[in-house]
């Protein structure tokens, strides 16, 4: 039986709940876009593009990517694979392939970022020596080197396909004539713009 407190609660709690806001209705719609790269942008407006997908702010609070999904990350999965990127959401790919996970890659996964030790070149020679460092802790695919810019003509490495989060690598360039300022071969660090298959 219902005692007198309790009705009187009960009553209480539901005029306070009847005079909240409906949040859904006053909040201003969010748009979703993914660009030729496969980021994906959240807006308060469309894409000039035109190929924006407006969200639905209730699927939204509810966490429909986890409704829908059933797990937020990878835990139960193997854990992350950030070397094979973005799902097409967004979203992190698991290391045994599972896809509906709704935690978003770029929040979860850095980036590699390698950086340039050294650069030992003998005079004279084409050739020269670069050791480069990946300073995060995802593997960096097919490590590569750029004269002068990120933009700048590409120049080949010769080292390992792939350089180990936090590791090490060794690699040779040869420096092709007349890419360097006044012609000369002589290859400096600040000639070089290191980069990756993977990198930001």
């Amino acid at each position: 039986m219902t005692s007198h407190k309790e009705l009187i609660l009960v009553t209480v709690l539901t005029a306070a709940l009847s005079v909240l806001p409906d949040v859904s209705a006053q909040a201003s719609p969010i748009y979703t876009s993914t660009d030729k790269h496969g980021r994906v942008t959240y807006s308060s407006k469309p894409s000039p593009s035109g190929k924006s997908t407006q969200l639905e702010l209730r699927e939204i609070m509810k966490g429909s990517a986890v409704t829908q999904g059933g797990e937020t990350g990878c835990s139960n999965h193997g854990g992350l694979n950030c070397i094979s990127g973005a799902d097409k959401d967004g979203s992190v790919i698991c290391a045994d392939g599972y896809r509906d996970a709704s935690a978003l890659f770029r929040y979860t996964c850095p980036l590699p970022h390698l950086e340039l030790l050294s650069v030992t070149q003998k005079d004279g020679a084409p050739s020269a020596l670069l050791v480069i460092r990946n300073s995060r802790s995802v593997d960096a695919i097919s490590p590569a080197a750029r004269i002068r810019s990120k933009s700048g003509p590409a120049v080949p490495l010769l080292g390992p396909p792939r350089l180990e989060g936090g590791g090490i690598g060794v690699f040779e360039v040869t420096v092709p004539k007349g890419v360097l300022p006044g012609g000369s071969q002589k290859l400096l660090r600040n000639h070089l713009w290191i980069t990756c298959g993977n990198c930001g």
